[in-house]
């Protein structure tokens, strides 16, 4: 399988004196990526108003079409409940709260850990 040809064009406001003209790089309108594959025109903003940037954008989608960089997953950024109580306490000491002067969650510190320790033990 081979990686589409990727084209950046440019969708000019209606007020752009180049409006004629889809390729004209030096404006300030939204750019945007074409290409197709498998018989089907895709079309993505690049995210940008600068052709450098849209540039960038078109080498990254290129290379992820290719499968040379691969997309953070879920379980990259994971956290454990444990560690999410534990972060949620430390914020709390930091903000000056006790676990008798927090009205912030309803069983009291002592009921995130208790909370936590049985979602993990069901998992």
């Amino acid at each position: 399988m081979s990686t589409p040809l990727i084209a950046i064009f440019v969708r000019h406001s209606t007020e752009c004196k180049h409006a004629d003209d889809e390729l004209y790089r030096r404006c300030n309108c939204r750019k945007h990526l074409r290409w197709t594959h498998n018989g089907v025109q895709y079309r993505k903003t690049a995210g940008t108003r600068s052709w450098v940037d849209a540039e960038q954008a078109k080498r990254d989608l290129e290379d992820q079409l290719a499968g040379r960089t691969t997309s953070p997953s879920a379980e990259d950024n994971a956290q454990t409940i444990a560690g999410a109580v534990s972060l949620f306490i430390a914020d709390k000491k930091v903000q000056g709260l006790t676990p008798t002067s927090s009205k912030s969650t309803r069983f009291g510190w002592g009921g995130c850990g208790r909370i936590a320790r049985a979602a993990e033990s069901s998992l």
